[in-house]
């Protein structure tokens, strides 16, 4: 009988030494290949408005140089070979006007360097704006399984420091939770004189632009 009771105490312990856990939040993120690239050019309102003449700052006759110096760039990125596209779409204009902010056309780029060449070559026009707008990325390439590789990882790595720093034995994952999702927005200037200051889910290294996206996830962790 006092054999069977001191058996019992023992699973008792056991049992209650197999209950503790530590409970990890790590977030990483993970870098994607763009696959295309989107840079619009805009005509600059700043460089025609004059509000002397007009309480919009734009007259008939801005408007009829405002159309020249878009047919100027248009002749300039044929000559170039650039694949673009106007902004907008003169089905969706009234009255024939668009609005200065929307002239401009959309050029679509293959590679990140191929965005050098090209605000280079639009240095020469003080006449508009630019900034890198749609990115393509490949999403196709298993990166979110890369990222739970790290996420893991990284968490292992926090849970078996705080194991060892609290007298305990790190065993298995036993319960985790996805936490929202997070997109990444870097602020990034690829050139000061033509790209607008914007916000994106695309970082830049060494030249090169890469999406990213993150993930935040806990991690509990069974001690001993």
């Amino acid at each position: 009988m006092r054999k069977l009771f001191y058996f019992i105490i023992l699973l008792s312990r056991l049992g209650l030494a197999q209950t503790g856990f530590i409970e990890i939040e790590v977030k990483d993120s993970i870098h994607l290949k763009p696959i295309q690239f989107e840079y619009q050019v805009k005509i600059n309102y700043d460089s025609f408005a004059d509000y002397s003449e007009s309480s919009t700052g734009i007259t008939e006759s801005k408007k009829k140089e405002i159309r020249s110096k878009l047919e100027e760039l248009e002749s300039f990125l044929k000559s170039k070979n650039y694949d673009f596209r106007p902004l907008n779409e003169e089905k969706y204009q009234i009255n024939g006007y668009s609005g200065i902010w929307n002239l401009g056309f959309s050029i679509s780029l293959l590679k990140s360097s191929e965005i050098d060449n090209l605000t280079a070559d639009l240095k020469k026009f003080d006449f508009i704006t630019g900034n890198v707008g749609q990115i393509t990325f490949n999403e196709n390439d298993s990166w979110e399984e890369r990222l739970f590789e790290k996420l893991v990882k990284k968490a292992k790595l926090k849970a078996k420091k705080f194991s060892e720093l609290t007298g305990q034995k790190l065993g298995r994952i036993i319960e985790l939770k996805e936490g929202k999702f997070n997109e990444d927005f870097g602020l990034n200037i690829k050139d000061i004189y033509l790209v607008a200051a914007m916000g994106a889910d695309w970082t830049m290294e060494k030249d090169k632009i890469f999406g990213n996206r993150w993930k935040t996830v806990s991690f509990k962790f069974e001690t001993r």
